[in-house]
């Protein structure tokens, strides 16, 4: 079995090859990925919202004259917020992870912003997967399998993590029935 190790030496090609040899759907599938709270068309609106609320204060200093002085920095600011909230919404988007099981392989792949994808490969059958509830993550779930513990869905709300554990139990026990 490829390890994550093996794949960050071994390049794309390798990472390719993983899903050369399965021709077959996997039983379940769980593509997961953070929740957005604000969408792209959202960031609008926080940036007008956000000038009208400097603008308040800024008429009468601009009728004073040392509005002029305090204008650049507060268009500065605003133009930040906007390059923030769109990095923030790509990053969001560029981070995801794939859990498939099938009745021979559980395979999970991890894709985060500028890096290349983190794959980690088990049987169904060996694999234990584990919420921590002491952890410093509540419900801090893990998956151990091949002498490799991983954590998984990491970026979820503790709720959202102990569904993915149901969720992710139910079809290992699908798996390790068939």
């Amino acid at each position: 079995m490829a390890h994550t190790e093996d794949i960050k030496e071994a390049g794309a090609d390798a990472l390719a090859s993983l899903h050369e040899d399965r021709s077959d759907p996997p039983l379940e599938e769980f593509r997961i990925w953070p929740n957005r709270s604000l969408p792209p068309a959202g960031h609008r609106h926080v940036l007008v919202f956000t000038l009208a609320m400097f603008a308040i204060p800024m008429i009468p200093a601009i009728a004073a004259g040392v509005g002029w002085v305090l204008l650049p920095y507060l268009l500065g600011a605003t133009a930040m917020l906007g390059y923030f909230l769109r990095r923030n919404t790509r990053d969001g988007q560029a981070t995801w992870e794939h859990v498939r099981i099938w009745s021979d392989l559980i395979l999970v792949e991890r894709h985060d912003p500028g890096r290349r994808p983190r794959v980690w490969r088990a049987n169904p059958y060996w694999v234990r997967i584990k919420i921590h509830p002491d952890a410093a993550l509540e419900n801090y779930l893990t998956i151990k399998g091949e002498g490799r513990e991983i954590e998984l869905g990491a970026f979820l709300s503790p709720e959202e993590r102990l569904n993915l554990h149901n969720d992710v139990e139910r079809a290992l026990g699908v798996a390790r029935s068939s």
